[in-house]
C-alpha cells in the first residue's frame, strides 16, 4: 500500500513534551523490556510494504507521477524529516525523548540506498511472504554497522504488512490465507528474536481495505491503479463485508502472535500488536475538517493509494 496525503506532510505538535522526570534515560540500561523508558530507545528501524517505504507521502495533489517517489523520510513510523514540531511520526516522537536515535529514514529513496533508507527496510509491493528476508537484511544492517552496538543498544522494530496480502487474497485462496499471513510474520520475528537482543517488535494492526472503496470514489486516477494493483477490492463477486471480514481474520491471526506468549521468552524481547485500526471507518479523510481547517482543505487531504 502507498499513501499520498497531500497537506499532513507538515503536520506536526509543536512543543510537545512530558514531564521532565519521563524524558529522562534510565540511570542504568535496563536489562528487562519491561522497564524500558522510550528515551532508553537508541535504534528504530521498519519492515513492510509501500506504507513503510511513503510512496506518495510528500506528493503534491494529482501529481502522478510522484506517488512512484519512496518519501523515505515522511513514513509514519520511522521517518526522520523535520522535527515532531513539524511532523509527527514515531521516530520524531523518539527523537524528543532521545536526540541521538539513530536508524530513522530521510528523505526520498529505494530501500538499498543507506544515506536515506538507513535501517526503513520497507519495500514498495511487498507481502507477508517477503518478511523473512527482509528481517535477515534488517539483521545484517544492523550487525554491519560500525556505529550500531546490537547487542547493547535498545531497539524498537516496526512491521506493517498485509495490504498486497489482501489484495490477492481473493485469487489466490490457497496462499493467501490468514494462517500463512501470520505464518509469516512469524518466521520474520523469530529471525529478530534469535538475532537482536533487547528489542521491542511492534506489528501494527490489519488494515480493512474494504474501506478503500470509498476512498476511492471521487478519484479516477486511484480506481484505474487499484484495477491492476487491489484486484480484490474491483471484484464485483466480492462485497465489502467479505473483504472486512477476511481483514478481521487477519488481525486476529496478528493477534494469536502477541497472545501466544512465543515471543515473551526473554526478558529483552517483546511482540507488542498496535491494533488502531481495528474499527476504522474511514481513511484518511476530515483530517483538517477534525482540526478546524476549512472544509475547502479537506480535498487536498484525500489519499491516493496504491497496492
Amino acid at each position: 500500500i502507498a499513501l499520498s496525503v497531500h497537506g499532513l506532510a507538515d503536520m506536526g505538535m509543536p512543543g510537545w513534551s512530558c514531564e521532565p522526570e519521563l524524558m529522562k534515560r534510565s540511570e542504568k540500561v535496563p536489562q528487562s523490556v519491561h522497564s524500558l523508558r522510550p528515551a532508553d530507545i537508541d535504534i528504530v528501524g521498519a519492515l513492510g510494504d509501500s506504507l513503510t517505504a511513503a510512496n506518495g507521502a510528500g506528493a503534491e495533489h494529482d501529481d502522478i507521477l510522484a506517488v512512484a517517489i519512496q518519501y523515505r523520510g515522511l513514513t509514519f513510523s520511522v521517518g526522520g524529516d523535520k522535527t515532531l514540531d513539524e511532523h509527527i511520526t514515531m521516530a520524531n516522537v523518539l527523537k524528543r525523548f532521545n536526540p541521538e536515535l539513530f536508524g530513522y529514514s530521510i528523505r526520498t529513496g529505494s530501500a538499498n540506498v543507506w544515506e536515506t533508507a538507513r535501517l526503513n527496510a520497507g519495500i514498495p509491493g511487498a507481502h507477508s511472504g517477503d518478511m523473512l528476508e527482509k528481517a535477515n537484511d534488517l539483521v545484517r544492517r544492523l550487525k554491519e554497522h560500525p556505529e550500531i552496538d546490537y547487542r547493547n543498544q535498545w531497539k524498537l522494530i516496526h512491521i506493517f504488512i498485509g495490504g498486497n496480502d489482501m489484495c490477492s487474497w481473493c485469487t489466490h485462496l490457497d496462499s493467501a490465507t490468514p494462517e500463512n499471513y501470520r505464518d509469516n510474520i512469524r518466521r520474520a520475528v523469530q529471525v529478530l528474536q534469535r538475532e537482536l537482543p533487547r528489542t521491542i517488535v511492534v506489528l501494527t494492526g490489519m488494515v480493512d481495505i474494504s474501506r478503500l472503496r470509498r476512498a476511492d470514489a471521487d478519484h479516477k486516477f486511484c480506481k484505474q491503479i487499484h484495477k491492476v494493483e487491489c484486484q480484490c477490492e474491483y471484484n464485483a463477486d466480492i462485497t465489502d463485508e467479505m473483504l472486512a471480514n477476511e481483514a478481521k481474520l487477519y488481525a486476529e491471526k496478528e493477534q494469536e502472535l502477541q497472545d501466544s506468549g512465543e515471543f515473551d521468552t526473554a526478558d529483552d524481547f517483546t511482540l507488542i500488536i498496535q491494533p488502531f485500526l481495528e474499527g476504522v471507518d474511514d481513511i484518511c479523510r476530515n483530517v483538517r475538517v477534525r482540526n478546524n481547517i476549512e472544509p475547502k482543505a479537506q480535498l487536498r487531504t484525500l489519499p491516493t493509494f496504491l497496492f
